[in-house]
């Protein structure tokens, strides 16, 4: 496998080094000489970071050309999959080095790829490492997307949250399930003024995506049961009922052809909800968009979320992990690195409204400033981010914080039952089977898996 590699490597000098010495224990500020036994005082040291090719690469690149020119004595080396290889390729060969002692130092993993690198041993466990005062600020619900049975195996160090908006007129509680929606949908039906669809959102709502929505968002969470279909802890799964039938149906019959909808902005999503034509608005984003969304909405609305059956229906969602090689010969200088990402000052300066720590969202945002009419986040002395507030002035932080702390593990990626379903749901929503049909080879298929993965 041909890796594409970036290395960034610059002349620095000793004043800059001392920058890490918090995170790392090395000399205190002022000094003019740095201690021999500071892993960045060696000479030139590589140090390796593997990160699949995505949208967030070119960002990830300027921050750590960035970083590497305040530390003396590293050369960063960036290495990426070929756009389009083959995922498993890319796995197996990673594994393999990382099995001989070999391989990147540093790996950028989606949570999935994070679990297959945990269960085969090539992770570093990181909850010892990482100060209290610095794990104390980041939102629990980013430490536990890292955690992987008792132990912290990766960190993110961006977050957004994705919620629903409901008119409290329509719905007061602070959660809903699967039924509920269906009812509301029915009875807007009865009255004869039936939704156009339940979700406004800014393109076509197919019905794969209304079933998705609907009852596979976490279906095989980390944590929390969000659905009565299935029982991960028995292993069990119920996809052969009427209440499933009825709900493959629904989602048949309010699904739209893809791209017969023209781009929606969100004051026309919102208009939607609000004239009734839709049941709920979908929020989803770092802090601006959040405040973006309540703004437009303000009164007389609240965040519902996904339907669920005892967990949160609002999620947090962290596209990215940092994790660190098991049998690294840079371990210091890579947790090094994972804890500037975190710091308060790159957390606050680089990733400002998407921090994942409480204190940068809260210690940075100005209600009332002589130089805005709005509330912004101060990314520096001089640098803000402006943000749209309450009708008073006020920010729409505390709303976001609340958000964040009880939201649950929001997934970037479809799990192995959600793909049964979505496979399986096609032929139904295509005119191929009956929902009936439909249904029995879902319970089929996923009862199997289920079934495969109590034996492991």
């Amino acid at each position: 496998m041909e890796k594409k590699r970036k290395t960034y490597c610059f002349s620095l000098f000793c004043a800059l080094v001392l920058a890490l010495s918090v995170a790392l224990g090395g000399c205190g500020a002022g000094e003019e000489t740095v201690d021999a036994t500071d892993p960045l005082a060696e000479e030139t040291t590589q140090l390796r970071i593997f990160y699949y090719s995505t949208v967030e690469q070119s960002k990830f690149e300027e921050y750590v050309a960035r970083y590497c020119e305040k530390y003396s004595e590293l050369e960063f080396v960036l290495e990426t999959s070929e756009p389009g290889e083959d995922q498993d390729i890319v796995l197996n060969r990673l594994m393999a080095d990382i099995s001989q002692g070999k391989g990147p130092d540093i790996l950028i993993l989606s949570r999935k790829t994070l679990e297959i690198f945990q269960d085969n041993g090539a992770l570093a466990e990181l909850s010892g490492v990482l100060p209290e005062e610095l794990t104390g600020q980041i939102f629990d619900s980013v430490l536990r997307q890292g955690r992987i049975g008792d132990g912290l195996y990766g960190v993110a160090w961006e977050a957004g949250v994705e919620t629903l908006l409901v008119p409290e007129k329509v719905w007061e509680g602070d959660t809903w399930r699967v039924a509920d929606v269906l009812s509301l949908l029915e009875e807007r039906e009865t009255q004869g003024v039936p939704y156009d669809r339940w979700i406004s959102i800014s393109y076509s709502l197919t019905a794969e995506q209304m079933l998705y929505d609907l009852t596979l968002q976490g279906i095989e969470g980390i944590e929390g049961r969000v659905s009565t279909l299935v029982d991960m802890e028995q292993g069990k799964c119920f996809f052969d009922t009427s209440e499933f039938v009825r709900l493959l149906e629904v989602c048949k019959k309010y699904g739209e052809v893809s791209g017969s909808r023209e781009y929606t902005n969100q004051e026309e999503c919102y208009a939607e909800v609000e004239s009734g034509r839709a049941l709920a608005l979908l929020c989803s984003g770092d802090l601006k968009e959040f405040s973006r969304a309540m703004a437009i909405c303000e009164d007389g609305y609240h965040c519902v979320g996904y339907p669920t059956e005892d967990a949160c229906g609002s999620h947090v969602n962290c596209s990215r992990f940092m994790a660190v090689n098991v049998g690294t010969e840079n371990y210091d200088i890579a947790v090094g690195f994972l804890k500037e990402m975190l710091s308060e000052e790159v957390q606050r300066k680089d990733f400002g409204i998407s921090s994942v720590r409480r204190d940068v969202l809260t210690e940075n945002i100005v209600e009332h400033p002589s130089f805005c009419e709005t509330p912004v986040f101060m990314l520096g002395e001089n640098a803000y981010a402006q943000l749209e507030g309450k009708a008073d002035g006020s920010s729409w932080v505390r709303e976001y914080v609340e958000l964040l702390d009880k939201g649950v593990p929001g997934s970037w990626e479809l799990s192995e039952i959600q793909v049964i379903v979505m496979e399986e749901a096609a032929p139904y929503f295509n005119g191929d089977k009956s929902a009936e049909e439909a249904a029995e080879v879902i319970q089929s298929k996923v009862s199997l898996y289920l079934a495969e993965r109590q034996d492991r």
